[in-house]
């Protein structure tokens, strides 16, 4: 704040030093105006400053909208693009793509901050969805909707025979609508072909089988939480997908209550990476702190290489910069940088590694990874500090 007020101070101090034209303008002004106007004049040039300043937060305050491009050119949302080629490609300001194949329709219905809704009315496309902890993605195809935290697989609509087929090939992801009764849960190497009159899902390459969720079991509605039985194996077979359709939605209080009562809390060794990364992102805006930290440490444990243990590895790292544990966080935030150095989570976690260094009192690896950031993002949103640990290093990179 007190650069600020400092960066306002210099821009008002051309004229305010000039002392005799201020009140020669001043004097001017007021003697040009009827009586009865220069006491609100008065006040228009004591108040100056101070709209300024509104203005200045009002102006640096606005949301930056979301962009994209198709091909070469900027993206419109709800233009409708018809794919001559072989493939078109979007590109999303998050590193996010989805390639449309030869022959399809789709548009960019929405887009927000926290992701997008992609109508795809005809053909298939190959989606790549980056995970964030806001990540919100739906993707429309026909009466179905697949729910998208953060994945990569392939959609394929034919409008003739109002058929879909989901090809998973990293995550998992939510699909809902047409003629499933319930929220379905797509993993890893499973393909799901839903048509006018069943459904089937199979491992990608292997014979149809039936889903292990039963088609008939009602929907959970986010009030009827407290109505569900106590937490036990035909219970959790039947609703085990609901939490996370309620997180993707947005209802992470439900969603974790719904959780809670199912027992998923006391399961978190044999939920997949993908739900270990809800359940915390859950958790974590539903508040619920103390379940946020095992349900990283599983993911990281079970999952090293997995993509989503970045974002556990990130989480943990926060959660130890909070605690003030300066040595634990820079472990963590070193371990996001080797795994994933052109990731989307790096910028931050230098940014935060360099922190935790100087924090812990540990000079030299804190000018290390500052001059290994100045080198990577020489215009990141935390080159002064990096400027600052190095020192008169900083010129000469």
């Amino acid at each position: 704040m007190s650069e600020l007020w400092s960066s306002i101070a210099r821009s008002q101090e051309p004229v305010v030093t000039d002392a005799a034209s201020l009140e020669s303008l001043r004097s001017s002004l007021v003697e040009a105006a009827p009586k009865n106007e220069r006491s609100r004049l008065w006040w228009t040039f004591a108040l100056a400053p101070v709209a300024g300043l509104f203005l200045w937060f009002a102006v640096s305050r606005q949301v930056v909208t979301p962009t994209f491009h198709v091909g070469a050119e900027s993206g419109v949302v709800g233009n409708m693009l018809a794919v001559d080629g072989q493939v078109l490609p979007i590109n999303f300001a998050d590193g996010s793509t989805v390639l449309l194949s030869k022959g399809s329709h789709a548009q960019v219905a929405e887009l927000s901050p926290s992701g997008a809704n992609i109508v795809l009315s005809n053909g298939s496309l190959e989606a790549h969805v980056v995970h964030t902890s806001q990540t919100r993605w739906t993707f429309n195809a026909g009466a179905y909707e697949i729910l998208v935290t953060g994945t990569k697989f392939r959609a394929s609509w034919d409008s003739d025979h109002q058929s879909l087929e989901v090809v998973m090939h990293e995550g998992s992801v939510l699909v809902v609508g047409g003629t499933l009764h319930e929220a379905l849960q797509v993993r890893a190497g499973e393909t799901l072909l839903a048509t006018s009159t069943e459904h089937t899902i199979r491992q990608n390459g292997g014979p149809p089988q039936k889903p292990a969720v039963p088609a008939e079991v009602p929907e959970v509605s986010p009030n009827a939480v407290a109505e569900l039985p106590a937490a036990d194996t035909s219970a959790t077979r039947s609703f085990g997908v609901t939490w996370q359709l309620l997180s993707i939605k947005g209802a992470h209080r439900e969603s974790f209550a719904l959780a809670r009562k199912l027992g998923v809390v006391r399961r978190l060794r044999t939920l997949p990476a993908t739900d270990l990364l809800l359940f915390a992102d859950t958790a974590r805006y539903a508040q619920e702190a103390g379940a946020v930290e095992p349900a990283f440490k599983e993911l990281v444990q079970r999952f090293p290489n997995a993509p989503e243990s970045i974002d556990a590895a990130f989480g943990l790292g926060r959660i130890a910069f909070g605690q003030e544990d300066w040595a634990q966080s820079a472990r963590w935030f070193e371990s996001v940088v080797a795994k994933s150095p052109a990731g989307t989570l790096a910028p931050a976690a230098w940014g935060r590694l360099m922190e935790s260094h100087e924090r812990a009192a540990n000079l030299p690896a804190a000018r290390e990874s500052a001059q290994r950031y100045l080198q990577l993002y020489p215009t990141g949103s935390q080159r002064s500090l990096a400027e600052r640990l190095v020192g008169g290093a900083a010129s000469k990179l």
